[in-house]
């Protein structure tokens, strides 16, 4: 059994980092692994440092610094996760509110105006939120453009429910966007990426028709 002695230990360390790992956890790691492994398996007429640089080189088929690579990666992924559960509960939250506020609204009871406003106002700071969020992570254009196109929608109808000013123009930004603006993005997208397919231009053709025949709704002479 091979003894390693701190020198030993500083030297394996130095060369953990000079293979770019840079996590003070993940290099802690690599370095006990190792020295249990020399202290282990190798006899003390074996040459130490070689038996030490060929684990490296096995640790990964390419380099060893993509195992920090690949730690970063899953770390984002569990906090991604995360996000999209406490987006989703607080979505759920807010329409929970919002039918709440209608119903309240319908009997004439007291609160109703408020708890629309609370549950319209939770939910869209949450898809804003949301939306800058993947945006940041996926640099999707469109992900944070349908996001804001809903936002204004969904603020126009509220304030065409409280019968507050600019609602007509905010639900047709919202509407007008979503068919003339979001539906052309996305397709080029998709055509570009080739990934567009039926499903996906039926989908985006029922986001047009909505939008268009949303918008033929709309008394233009009033605004």
């Amino acid at each position: 059994m091979a003894m390693l002695h701190e020198k030993d230990i500083h030297w394996i360390k130095q060369l953990i980092l000079e293979h770019g790992i840079t996590d003070q956890a993940l290099v802690e790691s690599l370095l006990d692994h190792l020295c249990c492994m020399v202290e282990n398996e190798l006899t003390t007429s074996g040459d130490w440092q070689l038996f030490v640089e060929n684990e490296i080189k096995k640790m990964h088929p390419i380099a060893l610094h993509h195992l920090q690579t690949e730690k970063e990666i899953f770390i984002q992924q569990l906090k991604n996760n995360n996000m999209n559960k406490i987006v989703s509960n607080t979505l759920m939250g807010s329409v929970a509110l919002l039918l709440t506020g209608v119903i309240f609204k319908i009997f004439h009871w007291p609160g109703a105006s408020f708890i629309i406003v609370l549950g319209c106002g939770i939910g869209t700071v949450t898809s804003l939120i949301s939306a800058l969020h993947h945006n940041k992570e996926m640099q999707s254009v469109k992900f944070i453009l349908i996001t804001l196109l809903a936002a204004s929608f969904s603020m126009g109808c509220l304030f065409k429910i409280q019968h507050w000013p600019f609602a007509n123009l905010l639900m047709l930004v919202g509407v007008l966007g979503t068919a003339f603006l979001f539906v052309p993005i996305s397709l080029y997208q998709l055509k570009s990426s080739n990934q567009l397919n039926a499903q996906n231009g039926l989908m985006h053709f029922l986001l047009f028709l909505t939008g268009t025949m949303t918008f033929m709704l709309f008394d233009l002479s009033m605004m």
